[in-house]
């Protein structure tokens, strides 16, 4: 999901033939656009920029892409630049229109708080930067560091007005994981693989009392698990499958199977799985600042997601082709990636080969 507060992306490689020079509009939304020549300039800094990639690394909690070639191509990568970029012009214009603050007094407040902001992130991620968070700002092109202040002051303006996000600093992660801190325990689970024919009399059994370890013995035709009493081992926050294992339990008592299954194939059949919370071992802040850090920017995400989206439905959107098309999706409108070919490292003969078969714009 997109965010409205700060609109930077992660970006590991190019999307264009070396060489071209275009004044075409990449990206443009009603009377705004961004040329081809400062499209592609903009995705070659954060592409061939360690310092720059390492502190925009920190909008969205993840590592760094630091293996990416000078002469990679990325699909993925363009289209993500695509919906930073209409996403920046599509809150600017919102500005303008309803003369949010965007003086050059407001606009350099903005940038120190944003660049305050990456160090801070940077810091909480325990990531180390090659240079400082200024000077990666200041490797963007002129006109896109523009685009994102403006977008990001109006952006924390409309947040401000809605009352619900949370600034990304150290304090307020901590606050935020002491409200919360038992979505941070490590978990110790039990589970059940039920035949659907057999769903009914589980219910009744659980209904009446029986316990996880009673219904595993009797229902469970996950033999693995069986035999240990339904024990799936201990999940902790760091382990790729927390979240799931965390939304499985979620409000759930300890010992206790929920009362819906999740529905999941098993030897080819359809069953039902059921999960359990047999134990649970709280883990300091220190051990889950990066959680932390990534479950309160999806909150503001999702806080934003409304408003950012009836700006979109509402705009006039056109892009290169090369770049994705803009479509509709459950999440709202986007750029959707273009199909090319899952290439991601080749040398400069067939780079432009394949940008005149896939992207013939670019010619």
């Amino acid at each position: 999901m997109r965010r409205i507060v700060i609109l930077l992306v992660v970006l590991a490689g190019i999307a264009a033939a070396a060489g071209v020079q275009s004044q075409r509009a990449a990206v443009s939304i009603n009377s705004n656009r961004m040329s081809d020549s400062t499209f592609r300039e903009s995705l070659q800094v954060l592409a061939n920029n360690k310092n720059a990639r390492c502190y925009f690394s920190t909008i969205y909690s993840i590592a760094p892409h630091n293996a990416a070639g000078r002469d990679s191509v990325t699909s993925t990568t363009a289209s993500q630049w695509a919906n930073t970029v209409i996403d920046g012009f599509a809150i600017s214009a919102y500005a303008d229109k309803h003369h949010l603050a965007q003086s050059a007094g407001v606009l350099a407040k903005t940038k120190r708080t944003l660049i305050a902001q990456l160090s801070t992130q940077a810091q909480a991620l325990k990531l180390h930067c090659p240079g400082t968070a200024r000077a990666a700002f200041a490797a963007l092109p002129t006109s896109v560091q523009t685009l994102l202040l403006r977008s990001t002051a109006a952006s924390e303006e409309l947040v401000r007005r809605l009352g619900t996000a949370i600034a990304i600093t150290v304090p307020n992660l901590t606050t935020y994981y002491q409200a919360h801190q038992s979505s941070y325990d490590t978990l110790c689970i039990a589970v059940a693989v039920v035949p659907q024919a057999q769903l009914s009399n589980f219910h009744a059994d659980q209904r009446a009392g029986m316990s996880v370890k009673g219904l595993v013995a009797k229902y469970s035709v996950d033999t693995q698990s069986k035999a240990k009493g339904g024990s799936l081992g201990c999940f902790a926050p760091s382990s790729t499958s927390y979240s799931t294992v965390r939304t499985d339990v979620a409000g759930q008592a300890p010992n206790t199977f929920g009362a819906t299954p999740r529905a999941i194939s098993y030897s080819g059949v359809t069953v039902g799985l059921y999960v359990a919370v047999t134990s649970r071992t709280t883990n300091s802040f220190s051990n889950v600042e990066q959680l932390v850090a990534s479950d309160v920017q999806s909150q503001n995400s999702t806080t934003a997601s409304a408003l950012q989206n009836s700006l979109l439905y509402k705009a006039a959107v056109a892009i290169d082709p090369a770049l994705g098309r803009w479509g509709l999706a459950s999440s709202g409108p986007q750029v959707f990636v273009p199909g090319v070919p899952a290439i991601t490292k080749f040398d400069r003969a067939t780079l432009r080969l394949v940008i005149s078969q896939y992207a013939p714009t670019y010619q």
